[in-house]
């Protein structure tokens, strides 16, 4: 084998490395990256503190207040937060999103079907771990 041939080869091997990385750079491999919600349902406790990307239907979450949400799937769904100054400041519901972000917990207030942030005050409704996504960023997902 000459050195053309090598030379070609090196090229031919970077020229396909850039075109997997562009790939990669405009999201084409996120839903494959993506933790299944049925696996965050059955077990929340186990992704805690962990940078997880999560892809589906966006819409609304059990938690009231600005910028909460919910993405579906067929098995249940995920809450999510998502901060205003991302780039997809409006968002529709019923499109599918891919989001990733910070797995955590906070406490939650759960009265007559509606949850609120913060723990219950005089005794009325109970008190309820909440697991979420805080948001970093959302990419609508490719169909």
């Amino acid at each position: 084998m000459g050195a053309g041939a090598k030379i070609g080869g090196v090229i031919f091997l970077l020229i396909i490395l850039a075109g997997v990385y562009y790939l990669y750079s405009i999201g084409t491999f996120a839903t494959l990256l993506s933790t299944p919600i049925s696996s965050i349902v059955n077990n929340p406790a186990s992704y805690l503190g962990k940078q997880i990307t999560v892809t589906g239907d966006l819409g609304d979450g059990d938690i009231s207040g600005i910028n909460w949400y919910g993405l579906y799937s067929t098995v249940g769904y995920v809450e999510v937060y998502i901060n205003n100054e991302s780039p997809y400041a409006i968002y529709d519901f019923g499109y599918n999103y891919t989001m990733t972000g910070l797995f955590t917990k906070t406490v939650g207030c759960s009265e007559f079907g509606i949850v609120s942030l913060g723990n219950c005050i005089g005794g009325f409704g109970s008190n309820t771990e909440i697991y979420y996504l805080n948001v970093t960023s959302v990419k609508p997902a490719t169909p």
